[in-house]
């Protein structure tokens, strides 16, 4: 399904009260914890400790590309959205290039836009 809201809330990655990202299961959150905390301080940057791990209290939502299987995400962070609704998800994807559930890539490619 192009479209579809996880099953079962996801575990958050937070440091210092901000979302860094989640994962769906508990050793997946905590490898990309790691992960951005090595990134962090290989950085340079100072933190006040690793990132906090939280089960989430809304689910992650997923669209991909009905043409070419790619996966809508933040085009700031990079990121799968977490915590909003479809229509949400779907008017931000707008923004985007998206056209219904067809990337910005496969619109421009069919001439779609």
């Amino acid at each position: 399904m192009p479209f579809a809201i996880r099953p079962q809330p996801c575990w958050l990655v937070l440091q210092e009260g901000d979302w860094l990202g989640c994962g769906r299961c508990w050793g997946r959150a905590v490898w990309l914890a790691a992960q951005l905390w090595g990134e962090e301080l290989a950085a340079g940057a100072v933190t006040e400790g690793p990132p906090v791990i939280v089960r989430a209290e809304t689910p992650c939502v997923e669209m991909c590309c009905v043409r070419c299987g790619a996966w809508w995400v933040d085009p700031v962070s990079g990121l799968r959205l977490h915590g909003v609704s479809e229509g949400e998800a779907r008017s931000a994807a707008v923004v985007d290039g998206w056209v219904g559930e067809v990337c910005p890539e496969c619109v421009a490619a069919a001439g779609m836009s």
